[in-house]
């Protein structure tokens, strides 16, 4: 958090906010600070200006897994709905797997299966 206000004041670059604020939330997750991932992962989805690509999936991914790991399971299973609903390239653990970052977060792939993500 400290390193998000640090970067935020340093940012002259005019780099989108939600690149740093959906990595925020996918540490807080990795880190059982699920409240917090909730928080910053609507942020992230809040600030992008589209609601498809790789981009705007990130956010999304994070938001599920800590809303399951926090147990707020219904939020869990409607978020996921609302994420299938429009084609993604994360459809399932086995390409959300693909992605390294992913891959290495036990979490996120934990709640998201608890979320009822498709294996395959």
């Amino acid at each position: 958090m400290t390193a998000k206000r640090l970067a935020s004041a340093a940012n002259t670059s005019n780099e989108p906010s939600y690149l740093l604020d959906r990595s925020v939330a996918l540490g807080l997750l990795a880190n059982d600070r699920f409240p917090e991932a909730i928080a910053e992962a609507k942020l992230a989805i809040a600030e992008l200006q589209h609601d498809v690509g790789r981009d705007a999936e990130f956010p999304w991914l994070v938001l599920i897994a800590a809303e399951s790991g926090s147990g707020q399971d219904t939020e869990a299973r409607g978020d996921l709905q609302k994420f299938l609903a429009t084609p993604r390239t994360y459809r399932s653990i086995t390409e959300t797997q693909k992605n390294p970052q992913f891959a290495a977060t036990a979490q996120l792939l934990d709640g998201l299966r608890r979320a009822g993500m498709p294996a395959e």
